[in-house]
Order: C-alpha cells, then sequence, then structure tokens
C-alpha cells in the first residue's frame, strides 16, 4: 500500500474512534479489515419512481421493511430488475455505491474505494454508515438516511474542529462542502414542491 493510503487507513480508525468515544456511537469491529475491489464499486442500486407522482416503488426485505432501494453485487443483475421496473412504466435510476452499512449484522470492511475519497467527504461517509449500523427503523428510510446524514455531517464538523482547529483547512473546506450540499438541497427541494404540485393538478399523461 502506498503511503498515502496507510494515512488515509490511519484517518478512517481515528474518525470511527472519535465517533465511539466523542459522539457515543457503538463500538463495533468495522473498518478493522480492508477489502480492494480493484476499482469497481461495491455494489449497484436501483430506485424507481411513478411517472406522474412522486411514488418510490418499495422493495420488502425481513428486518429492514420497507425500502425504496434495492441493491445488487452484480451489475448486469440490477440492469435486469430496472428494465423489469421500466416495463412496467416506471422511471428508474441504477446507481454505483461506494460503501454501504451491514446494520450491525457483520464487520464492515474498509472499501479500497473509499481511499480515493477527500478527507472530509470521508470522515462524513465514516460517521453516516456507523450511524447506520446503531440506529435503524424499519420501513423507514427516509429518517434512517436523514438521521445518518446529519450525524455525518456534523459529526465530522466537529471531528476536523477539535482535532485541527476551527482556523484549519479541513474544517474550512468541511464547512464549504456541507454549504454548497446546502445550496443543491434547496433547489432540489424547490424543483420538487414545483413538480409535485403539477402531478396533482392532474395534468393529462401526455403532458
Amino acid at each position: 500500500a502506498s503511503p498515502e493510503n496507510k494515512e488515509k487507513v490511519r484517518f478512517i480508525l481515528d474518525v470511527k474512534q472519535f465517533g465511539e468515544r466523542e459522539i457515543g456511537l457503538k463500538p463495533t469491529d468495522n473498518y478493522s479489515t480492508f477489502y480492494d475491489t480493484e476499482g469497481e464499486p461495491i455494489s449497484w442500486v436501483v430506485t424507481a419512481c411513478r411517472k406522474d407522482r412522486f411514488e418510490p416503488y418499495l422493495w420488502w426485505f425481513p428486518i429492514v421493511g420497507a425500502v425504496p432501494y434495492k441493491g445488487f453485487f452484480d451489475r448486469d443483475d440490477a440492469l435486469s430488475q430496472a428494465g423489469e421496473l421500466e416495463k412496467a412504466g416506471y422511471d428508474v435510476s441504477v446507481g454505483s455505491v461506494g460503501a454501504y452499512s451491514t446494520l450491525g449484522w457483520f464487520s464492515d470492511p474498509i472499501l479500497s474505494t473509499m481511499l480515493d475519497d477527500s478527507g472530509e467527504a470521508l470522515a462524513d461517509l465514516i460517521l453516516h454508515e456507523l450511524t447506520h449500523g446503531q440506529v435503524y427503523v424499519s420501513g423507514r428510510g427516509d429518517f434512517n438516511e436523514s438521521l445518518a446524514s446529519f450525524i455525518g455531517r456534523q459529526g465530522s464538523l466537529d471531528y476536523f474542529r477539535k482535532r485541527y482547529g476551527e482556523n484549519s483547512g479541513s474544517h474550512r473546506r468541511a464547512i464549504r462542502r456541507y454549504a454548497d450540499e446546502e445550496r443543491f438541497d434547496s433547489f432540489m427541494l424547490s424543483l420538487y414542491n414545483e413538480l409535485d404540485s403539477y402531478y396533482r393538478s392532474s395534468p393529462p399523461d401526455a403532458q
């Protein structure tokens, strides 16, 4: 491993320790092993929604309940599922995943693809996934993602502030990163409200 990658691994372990000691996340064996994905995404996720309203297609699984996405380790399997949903009349998206949580059932490894992330993105990711491993409400995908996103963002800001100081480059970059995300989120929310209002007006299918 390169010196840069070794440093990233040490960084991940430090962020994990911070989450456990400073935030109160449950100590686990997560990120104590390493898996080389050989440059490929670790998995693929399919999501789908009705074309004429914001109603996601839901899958149901034991333990986790209803979720608005389905993951695949094989890209062809994901594309096959996407094709079936498109034939059924849904808008479909297939995206790659850089990390995921097994919700505490297994020890999640450090993935080689994680090491390509910036420190700011990586701290957010680790705290986000550790949160999923501690708190997961069956069938409440929006709540689970919102909670993990909040702890990932705020926890990583706290990490950089306490580790490197408020005026450090890392802390300032993290602040700018989240400010950019907030602007994008505001834009998407405005677009969502506009489209939702249009859908609720029951326009003809062609429109």
